[in-house]
């Protein structure tokens, strides 16, 4: 008998392959962070997340087009956080902060424009949605990205629905792909669990999610298309096990089984094939365990382009001076 449900995903199509040297970028959820890590220690060109953990849909939105529109951040666009000791942007994760606004807005433009410059160049731009549940300023009716532990009552709690998440998605994915036509968008929900809403809650954020990933998927059909992460969690592998320690975040082993199922969608057999051993290749030259002509060595058998057997001697470079730092203390 058969006890569970594999998920198979289709074949992308042939345009959405990519390869180690096609631009990946990947914006959105904490799971964003997760595959996009793996897909980079297999030496693949990939920006993973640049501007931090962006939960839900109009974040990402407003991130995306302040690149696009070649907007600037002004110490308007940062506040003192409670603790009086780090400036924040309510458009950022808490990783963006600085002890002066001056140097914060400084960080900002400087990602913004590296973001702005990615967009031009990318062939593979992946959102990861997190939840639909967002939180707004009262007042001034801003979304912001992350609360950053500001008192609860400075935000007003909003559920988007399937229509405001498919308008805003809608005009930015437009502005993308007239900025660089050639462009290909995969949405995926993150299979993160926000149980802090409520069991019933998450799953109708999620659904909401989907629902509107599968409409711009249809509006936009040549060039976006949907990958099921979330469904790879809920209903492929479908237990506990599968969870870290904390029963929200996929676990070690579902992150990489995602991984594989992105693999097996977006790359050629030949290239899944050689994942294991860049991966190896990858682990070996970042902590130092092996000589790096010996890892140049196996990345050449492997038949690499030049930019990605330059991406393994960097990270060989990088690793031998960290470790040289090291023996010196």
């Amino acid at each position: 008998m058969q006890f569970r449900t594999v998920l198979t995903p289709q074949q992308a199509p042939a345009d959405f392959k990519v390869d180690q040297d096609n631009l990946i970028l990947t914006i959105g959820s904490c799971f964003a962070d997760e595959v996009g890590r793996r897909i980079k220690q297999r030496f693949f060109n990939i920006e993973v997340n640049p501007s931090g953990t962006l939960f839900n849909p109009l974040s990402i939105c407003v991130e995306i087009n302040r690149a696009l529109q070649g907007s600037v951040f002004t110490d308007d666009d940062v506040r003192l956080h409670p603790d009086g000791t780090k400036y924040i942007s309510f458009s950022r994760h808490s990783k963006f902060s600085a002890p002066s606004a001056a140097e914060l807005v400084a960080r900002l433009n400087g990602q913004l424009k590296e973001l702005a410059e990615n967009l031009k160049q990318c062939n593979l731009l992946m959102l990861t949605l997190g939840s639909a549940r967002c939180f707004k300023l009262k007042g001034s009716g801003e979304v912001v990205a992350n609360c950053h532990k500001f008192p609860a009552n400075d935000f007003e709690v909003v559920d988007l629905d399937v229509e405001e998440i498919e308008t805003a998605m809608s005009q930015t994915i437009t502005a993308l792909l007239q900025l660089n036509p050639e462009m290909k968008i995969v949405l995926t929900v993150s299979p993160v669990r926000h149980i802090g809403y409520g069991l019933t809650a998450d799953r109708l954020s999620k659904s909401t999610l989907i629902v509107a990933c599968h409409r711009l998927a249809r509006q936009f059909s040549d060039s976006v298309i949907y990958f099921p992460a979330y469904e790879a969690l809920t209903d492929d592998l479908r237990d506990y096990r599968f969870y870290a320690d904390d029963m929200v975040h996929p676990s070690s082993v579902a992150a990489d089984y995602v991984m594989e199922l992105w693999a097996s969608t977006f790359l050629s057999a030949s290239l899944q094939g050689q994942l294991n051993s860049w991966a190896k290749l990858y682990n070996n030259a970042s902590n130092g365990s092996v000589s790096p002509l010996k890892i140049i060595a196996a990345a050449e058998r492997l038949n690499p382009t030049p930019l990605t057997l330059q991406r393994v001697k960097k990270l060989c470079n990088t690793s031998q001076n960290e470790n040289s730092g090291l023996q010196n203390i």
